[in-house]
């Protein structure tokens, strides 16, 4: 994978799993995500969701909310390795 143009030669939740400094919340209870619908993450109400879908909702939740707050723009590939390093099955 190629993060900020560096090549990184590990898939994303090992990356984190190996090297991040701080602890890193990887999934996320019902009722922390209870305050606002379904239609704000582009979450259906799914039995299953997918590590895609649920790398696209994650990347468009730090797109959307993140950014408006945050002086300086991630890149498109932190944002992917974000949403790759957020699915748990």
């Amino acid at each position: 994978m190629v993060v900020d143009g560096d090549l990184i030669p590990m898939a994303g939740v090992d990356l984190v799993r190996n090297y991040a400094r701080i602890p890193i919340m990887t999934g996320v209870a019902r009722k922390e995500w209870a305050h606002k619908k379904p239609q704000f993450y582009n979450l259906h109400r799914k039995s299953v969701l997918t590590a895609e879908e649920s790398g696209e909702s994650v990347f468009r939740i730090i797109e959307g909310s993140f950014h408006d707050t945050s002086p300086v723009k991630l890149s498109n590939s932190t944002l992917h390795l974000v949403a790759n390093a957020s699915f748990v099955r």
